[in-house]
């Protein structure tokens, strides 16, 4: 391929990226930056293959497979803390009362059971244990949800 050919490419590549970059916002940024490392990661990985590479490049690879998945790198203390807390039993919930219960969901009163359960699912998302929350939290959202649907 004739340099001036790849110098194009470089040039016009290099000015889509800041376009789309300069497009996002601060969240959609990070997970940009970091699934296009992924991808640099992965490339540099195969070049590394067909030089004959074939131990450095597989780690290359997978980490690079693992970071373009997640769009972050692991957060190893919260998975640390719960495979520790998964020894430990749920502490107790309460039953909260209605508008208390409403309040953790950040619902209004008359929401339907459908805006129940889809409050109760993305706060869950945030707060399991196993994805790094406190087991109270999880606890009280759960109450909250059952005092809801009663």
């Amino acid at each position: 391929m004739p340099p001036i050919l790849i110098g194009l490419v470089v040039l016009f590549g290099g000015l889509w990226l800041l376009r789309k970059y300069a497009k996002l916002s601060p969240k959609e940024s990070r997970v940009f930056t970091s699934r296009l490392t992924a991808v640099g990661i992965m490339a540099f990985a195969v070049f590394l293959f067909l030089h004959g590479n074939f131990a450095f490049g597989s780690g290359l690879l997978v980490f690079g497979m693992g970071l373009y998945g997640t769009s972050k790198l692991p957060d190893f203390k919260s998975m640390f803390q719960a495979r520790q807390a998964r020894g430990r039993p749920s502490p107790p919930a309460r039953n909260p009362s209605r508008e208390s219960a409403l309040g953790i969901l950040g619902l209004k009163s008359g929401a339907s059971e459908d805006e129940i359960r889809k409050a109760h699912r993305q706060l869950m998302k945030d707060h399991h244990p196993d994805a790094g929350g406190s087991e109270e939290m999880a606890a009280k959202i759960n109450a909250a949800k059952d005092v809801l649907l009663g």
